[in-house]
């Protein structure tokens, strides 16, 4: 929600410390922005031409950034701008089950997956390629087992 001067202010979200703008947004509504982020770096951005933030004297109004129902920031007062960094998690690599742990119930999924007894889903096809070949065999097996060994 804006200040009584939104045309002052405005927001970008940006991938990791660079000048990748992911989403940008302007006074022109409150409607915010909802959008899916992949694991990585990103930066929030808040602006404001006139140096006063946007609130207190000249409304009240505030930016806020919310991740899975968890509001992470919020900007008011800020002069002419503030940033907030932060790191959106994935799943590791040869965690197919996305039971947060690298065991042998991932190794059966993906022996499942190579002998054709189960169908993986794209994202499984992704954890389970661990050599990133674009191929789901023994290679993986191997690297998910060295893993496994040396945790």
């Amino acid at each position: 929600e804006f200040d009584n001067y939104p045309e002052e202010s405005w927001w970008t979200l940006n991938e990791g410390t660079n000048s990748n703008v992911i989403y940008s947004k302007q006074y022109d509504d409150d409607s915010g922005w909802n959008g899916c982020l992949q694991p990585g770096d990103y930066v929030f951005n808040v602006f404001d031409y006139n140096g006063n933030g946007i609130c207190c004297a000249n409304g009240d109004g505030s930016i806020t950034l919310t991740i899975e129902n968890e509001t992470v920031f919020t900007a008011t007062q800020f002069g002419y701008d503030d940033k907030f960094e932060f790191t959106v998690e994935g799943i590791d690599s040869g965690d197919v089950n996305a039971d947060g742990s690298l065991n042998v119930q991932d190794l059966i999924l993906i022996v499942n997956f190579i002998l054709n007894v189960t169908e993986p889903t794209n994202e499984q096809v992704s954890l389970a390629d661990l050599n990133s070949d674009e191929l789901i065999n023994v290679n993986d097996i191997i690297i998910l087992v060295q893993i496994i060994l040396n945790q």
